[in-house]
């Protein structure tokens, strides 16, 4: 998470959230999760390059090796890692 997610999560939390991987990891396999984070499902990590394109990996619905779990939405997932 960038640091401008973490300004709101830090003045909402009672505590410092410290290391936030495994919670995100937790919220990411959780019912919560659509909410939390905004899948993209469109898109390439392709490299075009004149006259070659490298075809990488393809972004689909879920998890994928382009974009993750997808763009956090904050408002949503705030809430959840200051628990």
């Amino acid at each position: 998470m960038k640091s401008g997610g973490m300004t709101p999560l830090m003045a909402r939390a009672a505590r410092h959230p410290g290391f936030v991987n495994p919670a995100l990891c937790q919220i990411g396999r959780s019912a919560s999760r659509h909410q939390a984070f905004h899948d993209v499902t469109a898109g390439t990590s392709n490299a075009m390059f004149p006259g070659q394109t490298i075809a990488r990996y393809q972004a689909g619905p879920g998890p994928d090796p382009v974009t993750g779990r997808g763009s956090p939405t904050t408002q949503a997932l705030v809430p959840l890692l200051a628990r």
